[in-house]
């Protein structure tokens, strides 16, 4: 039975359409992230001030660096999920989509940097499919991970009662994360599909701990760049606390990118409630140099492809 050829131009236009909306809605979400982008800079303001007044300027341009080239590793996980997909997602086209959607952190809701990644994806060719196992499992690891080497330590240091306690169950919960992770993405997500093979699984949890080893460096380069800031807690406390807390943000669906939660915890778990409203304050500063290395990132990304965009003309 032959096509009809009006049903087939029909469908045509359909497609069509779609892809000018969504051409259309990725110009309008970044332009709008942006505007949220440079309020956010403009409300935490004050914070910057005490930030660079206080704090030592060479930590403080370090922490930047140090995160800012974190997002060269962002991208792995999704090569590693995406891996045997056609059409092929090499890295730089995962970095691209990774920092291209930056801007879109700052949005209301904490969700939209992965939003415009899962669109780039899925105009890119990738499947449904695919892209919600990697929805979940960047998801989840970044949460289990975290929790669980941080939760570890602060069982560990802490002992029992208290703290300790709180850490040592958040790290078992999290190792059983861990390991029910993989089982479920490919049983209940992937299901027939290409399935992710234990090694890339294993090589997806040791890049997202060196992100994060990486990321409680730069958290302990600001919080040292404080002089007397923080006297009684050493360089591995203040990692161990910054990954739980980060963690426990993070998991914490009523507050965008852990905003507050992230604060109030490791400020109580750091100094015991004393000077806890100061503490907070400085504390809430390390976003400014997320938010730092993020424009960074951003504007270098553009500078650069707008350069090779030049050269091939």
């Amino acid at each position: 039975m032959k096509d009809n050829p009006a049903s087939l131009g029909k469908g045509s236009q359909r497609r069509e359409f779609w892809r000018a909306l969504l051409r259309w809605s990725r110009a309008a979400f970044l332009i709008l992230a942006i505007g949220f982008l440079s309020y956010f800079a403009w409300r935490t303001w004050d914070t910057l001030h005490v930030a660079v007044a206080q704090g030592n300027i060479t930590y403080l341009l370090l922490a930047v660096m140090i995160w800012a080239v974190l997002h060269l590793l962002s991208p792995v996980v999704a090569i590693l999920v995406f891996n045997g997909e056609r059409p092929a997602v090499n890295y730089k086209r995962a970095l691209h989509y990774h920092v291209r959607n930056l801007p879109a952190r700052y949005l209301p809701g904490g969700i939209w940097h992965t939003v415009g990644r899962v669109l780039d994806f899925h105009a890119h060719g990738i499947s449904k499919k695919r892209l919600t196992a990697f929805v979940f499992l960047e998801n989840c690891l970044a949460a289990s991970v975290t929790i669980f080497v941080g939760g570890a330590w602060l069982g560990y240091s802490s002992g029992s009662g208290g703290w300790g306690d709180i850490g040592t169950l958040a790290a078992v919960i999290a190792f059983v994360g861990m390991i029910v992770v993989l089982p479920v993405t490919n049983r209940w997500i992937l299901g027939g599909a290409e399935r992710i093979t234990l090694l890339r699984y294993m090589c997806s949890i040791g890049v997202v701990a060196v992100f994060w080893s990486l990321a409680a460096l730069a958290f302990i380069l600001y919080v040292y760049s404080f002089a007397d800031f923080l006297p009684g807690a050493s360089l591995i406390d203040i990692a161990g606390v910054y990954l739980f807390s980060w963690g426990i943000g993070f998991i914490s669906i009523f507050a965008p990118q852990g905003i507050g939660v992230f604060e109030v915890v490791s400020s109580n778990i750091l100094t015991a409630g004393a000077g806890l409203e100061f503490v907070i304050v400085i504390l809430s500063g390390f976003r400014l140099v997320v938010l730092s290395a993020d424009l960074i990132a951003w504007v270098l990304n553009h500078l650069v492809r707008l350069a090779a965009s030049y050269c091939r003309a």
